[in-house]
């Protein structure tokens, strides 16, 4: 799923940009429902803005993403643990050596959880 429901664009829509808080928080209803409904035993955030809408209460708005990359969150609000990782689009582009991490990461979590 996506923390955002709607793509959010620049440029007359040629190009994607992040969304905006107020953006997050009119879609952050559906999120919490998918999660509630789904109850999976993990989630892997890809990315930066699905990682702090997810994890707001425990990061600064400033974090790196790369310094908690695999790690395991455990949050108040549903009982599946969170793992951040880069979103695909990154990799692709400047983060081709992180490449085998994430998937070794995937890898890994597909034998814990199943």
């Amino acid at each position: 799923t996506n923390a955002v429901k709607c793509r959010p664009t620049k440029n007359e829509g040629k190009a994607n940009r992040p969304p905006s808080d107020v953006e997050i928080a009119a879609c952050k209803g559906w999120l919490w429902k998918e999660i509630q409904l789904v109850k999976p035993k993990c989630i892997i955030t890809l990315g930066k803005v699905p990682t702090y809408t997810l994890l707001r209460s425990q990061l600064k708005k400033s974090y790196k993403l790369g310094s908690i990359v695999g790690v395991e969150f455990i949050v108040d609000f549903c009982d599946s643990r969170i793992f951040p990782t880069y979103h695909p689009s990154f990799l692709m582009l400047h983060g081709k050596d992180k490449v085998e991490e994430t998937v070794n990461l995937f890898k890994e979590l597909k034998i814990r959880f199943g």
